[in-house]
């Protein structure tokens, strides 16, 4: 088990890197047109498959590098710089929000799934982040933590859409500056990833 600032920083962590902010215009786009039962059933979609897929790359994720001779190492600076330009792009103040979808014959749960949950929410900087973490330790109690961790942000991600759905507005100033505050705190996770695989990669104290 980790300490449990570990935790806690994954669960911010979380937070920052799936930027659910970016994905309200999408959800409100779907979720505005429906009555107020099949929202939260477009919310409650989105969050459990957000959880599921993180939970699913916590457990299998080692066995899937494994399968392509991938070392951990080499996957915590990729994906340490993975991060790092995602927060650069926040910092920098790219606000483009994703595309809604035109399609009225798709699905509204299909879409809650694709893309809202993946790969907006549950994107490759969230996945190599519980990726590396499930790495460092192998005890049930950690993967209880992060599992907790996980539902954590999931829980966020529901009760947020909900609020959005219901006519609560943010304003574009404020989410700009929780932009470029996740910004800071996922480039400082992602350079303390490239640090630790290169620690790791060359056995540096």
């Amino acid at each position: 088990m980790l300490d449990f600032n570990e935790y806690v920083k994954l669960l911010f962590g979380l937070v920052a890197i799936s930027t659910p902010l970016a994905a309200l215009p999408v959800y409100v786009a779907i979720a505005g047109r429906m009555k107020p039962q099949q929202s939260a059933s477009v919310a409650l979609v989105v969050a459990v498959a957000f959880s599921v897929t993180l939970i699913t790359f916590a457990i299998f994720g080692q066995h899937i590098l494994a399968f392509f001779g991938i070392t951990i190492p080499a996957f915590r600076i990729a994906g340490g710089l993975l991060l790092v330009l995602s927060a650069l792009r926040m910092l920098a103040g790219d606000s483009s929000e994703p595309a809604t979808v035109a399609d009225e014959s798709v699905s509204t749960l299909s879409v809650a799934i694709v893309p809202l949950a993946i790969p907006i929410l549950a994107g490759p900087g969230t996945i190599t982040m519980v990726m590396v973490y499930a790495h460092d330790h192998d005890s049930p109690l950690h993967k209880l933590l992060m599992g907790a961790a996980i539902g954590t942000v999931s829980l966020f991600i529901y009760l947020l859409f909900r609020i959005a759905v219901s006519g609560v507005r943010i304003g574009d100033n404020m989410t700009r500056i929780m932009n470029q505050v996740m910004g800071l705190i996922i480039a400082s996770i992602g350079i303390e990833f490239v640090l630790e695989g290169i620690s790791h990669h060359f056995k540096l104290p």
